[in-house]
């Protein structure tokens, strides 16, 4: 099993495009003054620093990536599958995300090029 780039960059831009997505929707309402309520700005206020939040710890992670990435790749380099995955599904996001390992066989590795 093979990491393919492409996968990699489709995840981070569906990634990114969530967060930006919602504070672009946010300051859009609170620039029409469409949020009358004094409780409703507050709750897009707090919804937009949460999604900048995300935004920021994409930044993180996508820089360890492009780091991990750099490194000498001229011999492959292995991960065990069940490790990764259970990395991924251990992370903190900001919707539920469900990681199936049930097709994964033990021992399966990760193989970079």
């Amino acid at each position: 099993m093979s990491v393919d780039l492409n996968d990699v960059l489709h995840v981070l831009a569906h990634e990114l495009r969530t967060p930006v997505g919602i504070a672009h929707g946010y300051v859009r309402l609170l620039l029409e003054e469409r949020l009358t309520q004094e409780s409703d700005r507050r709750r897009a206020l707090e919804q937009m620093q949460k999604a900048l939040g995300r935004l920021s710890d994409l930044s993180h992670e996508s820089s360890a990536l492009a780091g991990w990435y750099e490194q000498d790749h001229s011999t492959p380099q292995q991960v065990e599958a069940r490790a990764l995955m259970q990395h991924v599904a251990d992370a903190d996001y900001e919707f539920p995300v469900t990681v199936e390992m049930a097709d994964v066989p033990e021992g399966a590795w990760v193989t970079t090029t």
